[in-house]
C-alpha cells in the first residue's frame, strides 16, 4: 500500500467482527457487528500516510477514537478514500447522517458534528461513492 504523503480529510472503511462495548477515554460506546465508515483528518507532518498506516497498526499508544477500535482482532480495514488538501470532514459527516447511522460522539470531540463514525447496512454502502463524488479523491483497496 502506497499513498502520497499529503495532507487532507480521509474516510476509512472497515469490518468490524463482533459486536462489543468499546471504552474510550471520554466514555463508552456499543459497536455492532458490521461494516462502518470513519472520517478523518491528516494535517500534521506525514499527512494522511502516516495516519492511515497508525490505524492500522495494531500494536500502538491509543489516542485517536478509531485507535480503540483498531487494534482488535475484530477491525478489518477494507478501503480508504483520501480528498488531498481538503478540510472537509464535519461537510462529510453532515452528509452521511442522512444515509447512514451515526455512532453519537464517536470521533467528534473537537467539533459540533454528532459522529464522525457512522454504521452502514449492506444496502447502503455503496453511497459513499455517491455521496463524495462533488470532491476530487482517490481511493484505494486495503484487503490484500
Amino acid at each position: 500500500m502506497s499513498f502520497p504523503p499529503k495532507k487532507g480529510t480521509y474516510i476509512i472503511v472497515f469490518n468490524y467482527g463482533k459486536s462489543r462495548m468499546i471504552k474510550v477515554k471520554s466514555g463508552k460506546f456499543f459497536i455492532e457487528k458490521g461494516r462502518y465508515c470513519y472520517i478523518g483528518s491528516a494535517f500534521g507532518s506525514g499527512g494522511i500516510f502516516s495516519r492511515i498506516q497508525r490505524h492500522l497498526k495494531k500494536r500502538k499508544k491509543k489516542h485517536w477514537h478509531l485507535d480503540f477500535l483498531s487494534v482488535s482482532p475484530f477491525f478489518k480495514a477494507v478501503s480508504v478514500y483520501c480528498f488531498f488538501n481538503l478540510k472537509i470532514e464535519c461537510e462529510i459527516a453532515e452528509k452521511f447522517l442522512k444515509v447512514f447511522y451515526p455512532v453519537a460522539g464517536f470521533g467528534a470531540s473537537d467539533c459540533s458534528c454528532i459522529s464522525h463514525l457512522f454504521f452502514m447496512e449492506d444496502k447502503n454502502s455503496r453511497e459513499i461513492d455517491r455521496i463524495v463524488k462533488e470532491f476530487q479523491f482517490e481511493k484505494f483497496d486495503l484487503r490484500g
